[in-house]
């Protein structure tokens, strides 16, 4: 991934003005982003990750959006395996993505995101920002890192995590199978059981076995037509229990519909209008009561009709429920003696049918032991597999080969810095091994100084494999790696970041608070504050 440039405005302390750095695509620089604390030098690294990734794992974007005027807003360009690609992205709800000029717009803007960091991009926001931009004041410190969070980082830098993948797999197949084996071998086990059953019984009377049989048949068949029964009794239930919630409907309304007419019907039987006074004693108003009367006796009739058809349906209900009890009891005791029945018949035996049943358990039995014989060479096998691509495995066997030139590289650097007696060393198990004249030290014993030009040196090592290994990128921050080092150590840093730039071709944005070393730089960024708002100047040496 080549960045081209980058353009924004009205985030972090940037204004409505917009501000831009280009990228040198074919020529690595060093460049220096100079400015005072709170100037807003790490807004330009934000607004990167932001335009890429539309988040930042540090703080919630409306809090990365100018306080006064809002709207933040970001271009970036940039170039992938030679296609031109622009992302605009504002904190108002804007992402638009831009391939050789045409907008990508088949996606919604979730779905956008997920196809341009799965398709595109191919690579986590974690990673990008470990190998993007690197803070030796706020960065977790690599050398203090767990060896599973440098693991994971390692992993995804050297693309061993696909043979996680695999690993994953066949761990998942390799216990199914371990399953399915036990499975099978508890089933071949009872086939065992039941066969060594069959040969010890003894003959019985056949005229018993039969009659166990005619009588198992009997109340099997009785058992299916009670089940046929329970099943119309609960179909019956539930049919009279919607009958009952229609009943009970019609009541609600027609109560409601009753007591609506007696209000009316209570004004007229006042004799006289409470408001005016005026007499209700027409015949207009006398026949009008009388029609109230007569629906009043008429709703409370249907009152009746419909009451005593809920009573009836509640009770019917009840008679329903008893019914279906009284099946279910009559089924229990059924299986009951059907489980009776099936054990008197295990007990019993006629030569003939027990030679059939043996016959069918020894047909069986072969058929699970050559199962569990196939089953038994696939466990092999995957067990195999598992152990090939566990940690121990050929993932270590990648590792060793990957971390020995991964070594041999942190040791040229460290003879860079003229530290031949310091030795960095990453084991296959990423642990960190540090040795002062061959004798190995904990990395809390370093001073300040010390442990920032060793865990300079790895990254600076680690940086080469994400060259190779991801997208190819073409610039680098690095925020505030000369804090706590002497003038001796910020030469061989910058002799070091020279070496790189040119063997990496990179842009590499070194951030500090004030201007070092001006004639070893590039290009020089001045960010100052004008009126409460940042701005970027470049001075051009």
């Amino acid at each position: 991934m080549k960045l081209k440039k980058i353009k924004f405005k009205n985030l972090g302390s940037y204004g409505n003005n917009e501000n831009y750095i280009e990228f040198n695509l074919n020529n690595g620089e060093l460049n220096l982003i100079s400015g005072q604390n709170g100037a807003g030098k790490s807004t330009i690294v934000d607004a990167i990750k932001y335009a890429i990734y539309g988040k930042l794992a540090n703080k919630n974007i409306k809090d990365f959006e100018n306080r006064f005027n809002k709207g933040g807003y970001v271009e970036l360009e940039y170039i992938i395996n030679d296609v031109e690609y622009k992302i605009e992205r504002g904190t108002n709800n804007i992402f638009n993505l831009y391939k050789n000029g045409e907008q990508i717009n088949q996606f919604s803007k979730l779905e956008l995101q997920k196809y341009f960091e799965e398709n595109i991009l191919k690579i986590d926001y974690k990673v990008f920002s470990n190998s993007f931009c690197i803070s030796l004041l706020d960065f977790k410190s690599i050398l203090s890192l767990s060896s599973k969070d440098k693991k994971d980082i390692l992993d995804k830098i050297f693309q061993i995590d696909i043979l996680n993948k695999l690993s994953n797999e066949f761990k998942n197949v390799f216990k199914n199978i371990e399953k399915e084996i036990q499975i099978i071998e508890v089933e071949t086990n009872s086939i065992k059981e039941n066969l060594e059953k069959l040969k010890n019984i003894t003959n019985e009377n056949s005229e018993e076995l039969e009659n166990y049989k005619n009588e198992l048949s009997k109340i099997e068949l009785e058992l299916t037509e009670l089940n046929n029964k329970k099943l119309k009794l609960k179909e019956k239930q539930e049919g009279v229990q919607n009958k009952l919630n229609e009943y009970q409907i019609k009541i609600t309304k027609l109560n409601y519909a009753l007591n609506e007419i007696l209000k009316k019907k209570e004004f007229y039987d006042l004799g006289k209008c409470p408001t005016c006074g005026t007499e209700l004693t027409s015949e207009l108003h006398l026949n009008t009561k009388k029609e109230f009367e007569e629906k009043i006796e008429k709703l409370k009739s249907t009152q009746t009709t419909i009451n005593e058809n809920i009573k009836t349906h509640n009770e019917l209900i009840k008679k329903l429920k008893i019914a279906n009890e009284s099946t279910t009891n009559k089924i229990i005791k059924l299986n009951k003696k059907i489980q009776e029945l099936n054990n008197k018949l295990t007990q019993s035996n006629i030569s003939q049918n027990v030679l059939n049943i043996i016959n069918e358990y020894q047909t069986k039995l072969e058929t699970k032991i050559k199962e569990l014989e196939t089953k038994k060479i696939d466990y092999e096998i995957y067990k195999e597999l598992t152990e090939i691509f566990s940690e121990d495995g050929v993932k270590l066997y990648i590792k060793k080969n990957i971390l020995s030139v991964l070594n041999r590289e942190i040791e040229i650097i460290l003879q860079i810095f003229n530290l031949n007696y310091y030795s960095l060393i990453i084991d296959e198990y990423f642990d960190s091994k540090i040795y002062f004249h061959n004798v190995e030290i904990s990395p809390e014993s370093l001073s300040a100084g010390e442990r920032k030009r060793l865990e300079f040196i790895l990254i600076v090592s680690l940086l080469k494999f994400i060259q190779m290994n991801l997208l190819n990128i073409n610039v680098l921050f690095l925020d505030e790696i000369f804090a706590s080092i002497d003038n001796y150590g910020i030469e061989d840093i910058v002799k070091i970041l020279k070496y790189l730039k040119t063997k990496l071709n990179l842009n590499i944005f070194l951030i500090h608070h004030s201007i070092v070393f001006e004639s070893e730089f590039d290009k020089i960024y001045l960010i100052k504050k004008e009126n409460n708002f940042s701005k970027i100047e470049l001075l051009k040496l």
